[in-house]
């Protein structure tokens, strides 16, 4: 299972690839841009918009997988739970039965 804190640095880690690649794709773009440098800082401008909009989306995304993640985990621990206390119910009822027997066992040949 994974734990919260580990499912957010999963998260932290993509974004911040995300943000590095889009910085590496900035500059590039900068030194190559056949434009002016109004027109490259505009585009520049509308990527950045685009990159914290995607961003913005994919940590949603995550989010609710995590949510999702989280309340699936906690359905699975309660029926397990669940299913362990019956077995410990129906293990407890067996030995009762078998000390009866026993019990009886034992008075029937000291008769």
């Amino acid at each position: 299972m994974v734990e919260n804190g580990e499912g957010r640095n999963t998260a932290l880690n993509f974004v911040l690839g995300l943000g590095i690649g889009a910085m590496i794709g900035a500059a590039v773009a900068l030194m190559l841009a056949p434009q002016t440098g109004q027109e490259t800082r505009e585009d520049v401008k509308r990527a950045m918009d685009d990159l914290k909009s995607r961003a913005e989306k994919a940590m949603g995304e995550i989010s609710a997988s995590t949510d999702e993640l989280m309340k699936k985990s906690r359905d699975l621990i309660e029926a397990t739970k669940g299913k362990v206390q019956e077995a410990v119910e129906a293990g407890k009822q067996a030995m009762a039965r078998r000390k009866e027997s026993l019990k009886e066992e034992t008075e029937e040949q000291s008769a």
